[in-house]
């Protein structure tokens, strides 16, 4: 049994993005052009249910989306953005600037309801998959979890 997914819940786990930058390190400048995963803090804002609610807040489907909650925006630089997670910059940099690519995450293609829809979209559940972030589709690298409600649960 799970819970419903609504407006604002959590989003969390890791995201890839591009990176490009320069660090200063004490044996001087470094470049760096690759992947990074850093950690995901979301929640699900967009493509809600304009039809259903529960308490008030708009449900999730398939076809919501997460975006990075304030304070945690890759394009700033801002940690836990600087530098790198992975792979670590050796050694660490006294500074670091860079540009990298940043999306939204979406539902795991397994995620949702198999028995409960919205407009023939499955509705989200505690615990559904999502791929964030410049993950490949299909990598469930994070996950959504119920706190906006806890009244309302799907039994599967």
């Amino acid at each position: 049994m799970g819970a419903v997914i609504v407006e604002d819940d959590p989003v969390s786990g890791s995201d890839t993005h591009q990176v490009t930058g320069n660090a200063t390190t004490p044996a001087g400048s470094v470049s760096y052009a690759g992947t990074a995963t850093y950690p995901y803090d979301g929640s699900m804002t967009e493509q809600l249910s304009d039809f259903v609610t529960i308490g008030g807040a708009p449900v999730a489907t398939v076809d919501s989306r997460s975006t990075l909650r304030a304070g945690h925006d890759a394009t700033t630089g801002a940690p836990p953005f600087n530098p790198p997670a992975t792979p670590a910059l050796t050694p660490v940099p006294s500074s670091f600037v860079f540009v990298a690519t940043v999306g939204t995450g979406a539902p795991a293609d397994d995620a949702g309801s198999s028995f409960v829809t919205v407009g023939g979209k499955a509705m989200l559940l505690d615990g559904d998959g999502s791929d964030t972030c410049g993950d490949e589709r299909g990598s469930g690298n994070s996950s959504v979890t119920s706190t906006g409600q806890s009244f309302v649960t799907v039994a599967e």
